[in-house]
């Protein structure tokens, strides 16, 4: 059996493991398995179109300017819907037998090792993300604009995750101490109506590479979490604690037995 990513201490062993993980191409997740484009379902189509909807329902304007601003508006919506469906389809979500692969040209390596099952989440209503405190960013990979998307915590490598490291290592270097708060993982956010879909995929690829995942993909779909337009502060004041713990460099896996 794999053991999941842990790290005791923050030390010159512990960052250059970090290192090493940082510099995982989608090329070391090994094979892709099966793949998921966030392309709109109907409720995030019908969520875009209702303003052109609603503009051909109204009379035109008597004069041509007003005819010309109606015509003008519904064609920059219907543009709009069309770069929306494009942006979904070009999100991949990877299931490859090493680690998950994200990115419009698959640039994040995600690999099983540092997802911990324990901290997964399954999100509705996730237009609401950025109201939960979360920064938009590399992290939140785009799908539809009503719905699911899959909260996953594991290796941040996108060039936040890289900064993160490089100051660890100047204060190692320094001889001040790394700190275990400028963690290697985060929260990723992929969106899209096959959040259920991929929970599984992603146990059935951790489970066959030797990690302890099963059962996490039943209570993940079991208790997902909705998201409300007015959250409460967490008590730690971290922004989306409530929805999944952060996890420190040194924090422990929690496991499927944490869900």
């Amino acid at each position: 059996m794999r053991r999941f990513d842990e790290f005791g201490v923050v030390d010159e062993i512990t960052l250059g493991q970090i290192r090493q993980r940082l510099r995982l191409t989608a090329a070391d997740m090994g094979p892709e398995l099966v793949s998921f484009r966030a392309t709109p379902g109907w409720k995030g189509t019908a969520f875009v179109l209702a303003p052109t909807v609603l503009l051909l329902f109204l009379p035109l304007a008597p004069d041509a300017t007003g005819r010309w601003l109606t015509v003008l508006a519904t064609v920059l919506l219907l543009l709009g819907t069309g770069v929306f469906w494009v942006r979904g389809w070009l999100e991949k979500h990877r299931v490859c037998r090493h680690g998950l692969v994200l990115g419009l040209r698959g640039e994040y390596a995600v690999p099983w090792s540092s997802i911990d099952p324990g901290r997964v989440r399954l999100l509705r209503r996730a237009n609401l993300v950025t109201r939960q405190g979360i920064r938009p960013g590399p992290l939140l990979r785009p799908g539809e604009t009503l719905g699911h998307a899959l909260l996953v915590n594991g290796l941040d490598n996108t060039p936040r995750g890289h900064e993160r490291a490089v100051v660890n290592e100047r204060l190692h270097a320094d001889g001040r101490g790394a700190d275990e708060h400028l963690t290697c993982f985060d929260r990723w956010f992929l969106a899209g109506r096959h959040a259920p879909a991929l929970v599984r995929a992603m146990e059935e690829a951790m489970v066959a590479d030797g990690y302890p995942a099963q059962g996490m993909a039943d209570a993940v779909i079991a208790r997902p979490v909705v998201l409300a337009y007015w959250p409460k502060l967490h008590p730690s004041g971290i922004p989306g604690e409530h929805l999944s713990p952060l996890r420190r460099s040194t924090d422990p896996a929690l496991g499927v037995k944490a869900l």
